[in-house]
């Protein structure tokens, strides 16, 4: 098993903070305004997003989180694809899902004990935008209003994923 975790971290690659976006530029807002899931929410709550995102670029195979470790981030993906792995022992692991261009990456930075479930890797060149999970936790606790939008928002993503690894579990498998 300890052979298994050094080969793991040998694989994985580092992403770089990009510096052609700042924190809360008007870039940044421009992008989550466009965004299809951030429809909806007020200006106020799209520059408490923009004031936590910062640009990140990752590597082909560049791990953007591994399970089981602290969730503080989430990602909506700018291009490229991220594969969420379950990590596999000895072999492959199983691929629930590529996410690509405009989707968003992860929610256990909202829900305690704030660790990661799955593996989170690119599969080609990906930029994305980072988002201070625990920032925006604080912004949740003092602002009911956006709390509840980012709880709404959040719900129907975790909604879609955990049918989308129910259907990839079933077609690995075959139905129970």
């Amino acid at each position: 098993m300890a052979e298994s975790k050094k080969k793991k971290s040998t694989k994985q690659k580092t992403a770089k903070t990009t510096t052609k976006q700042r924190k809360g530029s008007s870039a940044i807002v421009a992008v989550l305004a466009e965004s299809g899931f951030f429809a909806g929410l007020d200006d106020t709550h799209v520059a408490a997003l923009a004031d936590a995102a910062s640009p990140l670029e990752a590597d082909r195979e560049h791990y953007l989180f591994r399970q089981d470790t602290r969730a503080d981030t989430f990602y909506l993906i700018l291009e490229g694809e991220v594969s969420v792995e379950v990590p596999a022992v000895f072999g492959q692991p199983l691929v629930l899902q590529t996410l690509g261009g405009g989707e968003v990456l992860g929610w256990s930075w909202l829900f305690e004990p704030h660790r990661w479930h799955f593996d989170a890797r690119a599969v080609v060149p990906t930029r994305a935008l980072s988002f201070d999970g625990e920032a925006l936790r604080q912004w949740c606790e003092k602002d009911a209003a956006f709390g509840y939008a980012i709880m709404k928002l959040f719900a129907r993503l975790m909604k879609e994923r955990l049918e989308a690894a129910r259907l990839k579990i079933m077609e690995e498998r075959g139905p129970v």
